[in-house]
């Protein structure tokens, strides 16, 4: 009975079953894959929680080491600073010692502008400068300061009133250390210049500069001293009115790094003795 139904069918009849058969292992195979691909998701997410979790681990540990690592420098920066105060020279004037009747005493602070013997013009200025630094000082009359090609100079105008001239300039102990003072001295001779226009002397009682380069004792932290000399009086002393402290790296930058006046001290050394006070009511 079945064998007659089954031979009864058309060819229509066989295709569509074939179809059906078809799209009933194809929906199959779907679903078996849809299964897999779920699974695989469901992993993959757990894999990318995984992944999650351990990037986050990992972000927090790179930042502990960012942290260590700018303590760290912190660290070494306040080292090297204070490595560097404890063999960081100064140079100053030498303190004058009280006056006695606010008299000009000859001691190391004076300043001597004397000409030289036999010769019409020319001059020799010789002063003393002290270390009153950590560390020792090594002054540099011709060579590098913080890079650059720094002297020790001084420098005044030329006879025409107008040029700036520079002498070269000489020092008695070239490593100053500590607590100790070192005489530094100029020789200005040539055509160029005469005594009275170098010395500015119809300027305000005269003045000049002197350019002190100077570096710690590993030849680190390079410093130029830029010293401004005036004339107390028209036949006063010569007395350190400024100076100016320019870092060896930037000479003559925008600002020095310190600036030392001496105007209560320049004028406490006036040879006139005190006279009374007088106070108008």
């Amino acid at each position: 009975m079945y064998a007659h139904a089954i031979m009864a069918l058309h060819a229509s009849d066989w295709t569509n079953i074939a179809v059906a058969i078809a799209s009933g292992l194809v929906a199959l195979g779907t679903l078996v894959l849809a299964r897999k691909t779920s699974k695989m998701a469901e992993e993959s997410k757990e894999s990318a929680d995984q992944t999650k979790v351990l990037a986050e681990a990992t972000v927090q540990q790179a930042k502990e080491v960012g942290r260590q690592a700018a303590a760290a420098e912190d660290q070494i920066r306040l080292t090297r600073f204070a490595l560097n105060a404890s063999v960081r020279p100064w140079l100053t004037r030498v303190t004058p010692p009280l006056p006695q009747h606010l008299a000009a005493s000859s001691d190391l602070h004076e300043i001597l502008v004397e000409g030289i013997e036999g010769q019409e013009t020319g001059l020799i200025v010789s002063m003393h400068l002290r270390n009153v630094g950590a560390g020792i000082a090594l002054i540099a009359p011709a060579g590098e300061v913080g890079g650059k090609d720094e002297r020790l100079r001084i420098e005044g105008l030329a006879r025409n009133g107008t040029d700036k001239v520079y002498r070269p300039g000489f020092t008695a102990a070239a490593a100053l250390p500590p607590g100790e003072s070192s005489l530094i001295y100029f020789i200005i001779e040539g055509a160029d210049v005469d005594n009275d226009s170098f010395l500015s002397l119809n300027r305000n009682f005269g003045g000049f500069f002197v350019t002190v380069p100077y570096t710690d004792v590993n030849s680190g932290q390079g410093v130029v001293a830029r010293l401004h000399v005036t004339r107390l009086g028209k036949d006063g002393p010569w007395a350190i009115k400024q100076i100016d402290y320019y870092d060896g790296e930037d000479e003559f930058g925008p600002d020095p790094i310190a600036s030392i006046e001496f105007d209560a001290a320049v004028r406490s050394r006036y040879p006139e003795p005190p006279g009374p006070r007088v106070m108008s009511v």
